[in-house]
């Protein structure tokens, strides 16, 4: 008897952790974007363009709140830029100036409601964390906080793949979001 018990008990413990690890992983999602990135107004002024390359992990809280952590690196190029022609001097003799590039790395965490459209999904996002500026002119710090708010409309694939159509602001606190506040547009894959 004691052997069943035992037995009882050991089928019991691993059909429930089969279980919950089935849950887990039809629940978790993993979401890769790439995209272009536009800067304006920077510390000049003047737009700039780059590039976005995303990771995020996703975990539904609700059948239409999920739970987003998400990590990107986005790249601003540096680029010339003509200076004032000097008082006195032909315009030929000014130097043009350079406007230094950014990179940044993110790692945000945030709250995503989904708005069910027939087979279309609408997603809302808000998030929140650190930047870190990899390179950057020298009087932006190292590390901002940042906000972002994002809207992406997913399409289905299949039953486990979506694809992203999405666009993303991304606004850096203090004096890094002169330079590295941006708006995003972006596509990607989504796969549950």
């Amino acid at each position: 008897m004691r052997f069943l018990k035992i037995r009882f008990v050991i089928g019991f413990t691993t059909l429930l952790v089969s279980s919950l690890d089935a849950q887990t992983h039809a629940r978790l999602g993993v979401e890769a974007v790439l995209g272009l990135a536009h800067r304006t107004p920077n510390q000049l002024d003047l737009p700039a363009d780059g590039f976005q390359l995303g990771l995020r992990g996703i975990r539904p809280l609700t059948s239409h709140l999920r739970l987003i952590l998400a990590t990107s690196y986005t790249r601003f190029g540096s680029h010339q830029v003509p200076s004032a022609c000097p008082a006195g001097l032909p315009c030929a003799m000014r130097a043009p100036s350079t406007v230094p590039g950014v990179d940044l790395l993110s790692l945000t965490t945030g709250l995503q409601p989904l708005v069910p459209l027939g087979p279309l999904q609408l997603r809302v996002s808000g998030t929140g964390g650190g930047y870190w500026l990899v390179s950057r002119p020298s009087q932006l710090p190292a590390l901002a906080p940042g906000l972002e708010a994002a809207g992406s409309l997913a399409v289905p694939v299949d039953s486990r793949l979506r694809v992203l159509l999405e666009g993303r602001l991304v606004h850096l606190l203090g004096t890094a979001g002169n330079a590295a506040s941006h708006r995003q547009v972006t596509c990607g894959i989504a796969m549950y």
